[in-house]
C-alpha cells in the first residue's frame, strides 16, 4: 500500500483524555501536618493513553514517533517528535518536546515522558494540565530520603476533587519506599598509617590594584541553600537549571564546590525562585535565600 492509497481525515483535535484513567503520583517534597506527612500530588497519564488518542483522531498509520538524545541539554534528557500525516498534502508534520528521567525507571520514563510531551503540542491530554494539584498523606524513606505513596491518599485525593466537582483517577502511583538498607558487619580496622606531613601551598599572588574576592562563610552558605533548593524543582526546573549553568560555563561540580561567582549566585537565585513559583510550592520559598 503506497502513502497516496491511504485515506484519512484529521477531524478537529484530539478528544480530551477520559479522566478515568488519571493517576496520581507524588511530587516535590513533604512537610509535617497532624502528626503525619503530607506532600503535592500530580494527575498524569500512561504513553499508551496518548497512543490510543492519537490513533482515534487520525489512525493508527497516519502518526509516528522518533527519538534523539539531547546531551547539549543533559545527560538524562530525549527529545521525541510525533508526526501527523497532513490530509491535504500527504506530507508530515512534526512537533517538538523533551522529557527527562523519571524517579523511579528512569530509561522507560524519559522516553513516555517525552512522548507525552510531545503529545501536547498536538492537543492530546491538554485536558489533564486543568486538573488541580492534590495534597495528601505520604510516606518518606528512611533517612528522609525520598517521598512514596500514602495507603489514604487516593481516598484523601477523591474526597477533595468530589468537593470540587471532579470525578478523575485511576489511582495513585509513584513506586514503593525501598526497604531499609541493612548494615554490613564492621570490619576490623587497619593500624593506621603515619600521616605524610601536609604540604604547604604558597600563598596566591595578587596583582597590584586588584582584590582578591573573598568566599566567605555567609557566601558558602547561600551557596548551600541553593543546592538544596534546585533538589526540590520538578524535572523541568532541574533542566531549566543545567541549561542556566551550561550558560554560564559551569558545571554542577563547579555548583558542588562553590566555584563561581556572587553574580552567578545571584542569577541563580532568581531563576530558582521562577520555577518554585512556577511549581506553585506552598512552602514560602521565595522568601529565603
Amino acid at each position: 500500500m503506497t502513502d497516496e492509497t491511504i485515506a484519512f481525515q484529521v477531524v478537529g483535535t484530539p478528544k480530551p483524555i477520559d479522566l478515568s484513567v488519571v493517576k496520581w503520583r507524588p511530587d516535590g517534597r513533604s512537610f509535617e501536618q497532624g502528626g503525619g506527612h503530607r506532600c503535592r500530588y500530580v494527575a498524569y497519564i500512561d504513553a499508551r493513553h496518548a497512543a490510543e488518542a492519537l490513533d482515534e483522531w487520525v489512525g493508527p498509520l497516519n502518526w509516528r514517533d522518533t527519538y534523539t538524545p539531547a546531551p547539549e541539554i543533559t545527560a538524562g534528557a530525549m527529545w521525541c517528535k510525533v508526526e501527523v500525516r497532513d490530509p491535504a498534502t500527504n506530507e508530515w508534520v512534526g512537533k517538538w518536546d523533551i522529557g527527562v528521567e523519571s524517579n523511579f525507571a528512569q530509561a522507560k520514563g524519559l522516553v513516555s515522558d517525552a512522548f507525552k510531551r510531545a503529545c501536547v503540542k498536538w492537543g492530546v491530554g491538554r485536558n489533564i494540565y486543568d486538573l488541580p494539584m492534590m495534597y495528601a498523606s505520604c510516606k518518606v524513606g528512611t533517612g528522609g530520603k525520598g517521598v512514596f505513596p500514602h495507603p489514604d491518599a487516593q481516598k484523601e485525593i477523591d474526597a477533595e476533587l468530589k468537593k470540587k466537582g471532579i470525578t478523575a483517577g485511576a489511582g495513585v502511583a509513584g513506586g514503593d519506599e525501598p526497604e531499609p538498607v541493612k548494615e554490613a558487619p564492621a570490619k576490623k580496622k587497619a593500624p593506621a598509617k603515619k600521616a605524610a606531613p601536609k604540604k604547604v601551598e604558597p600563598e596566591p599572588k595578587v596583582e597590584p590594584g586588584a582584590e582578591p574576592h573573598e568566599f566567605g562563610s555567609d557566601f558558602n552558605l547561600d551557596v548551600v541553600k541553593l543546592r538544596e533548593r534546585i533538589n526540590l524543582l520538578d524535572d523541568e526546573g532541574k533542566v531549566a537549571i543545567k541549561m542556566a549553568l551550561m550558560t554560564h560555563e559551569l558545571t554542577k561540580k563547579d555548583l558542588q564546590n562553590a566555584n563561581l561567582s556572587e553574580d552567578q549566585v545571584a542569577s541563580l537565585w532568581k531563576l530558582v525562585d521562577a520555577e518554585s513559583d512556577r511549581m506553585g510550592e506552598p512552602f514560602g520559598l521565595g522568601e529565603e535565600g
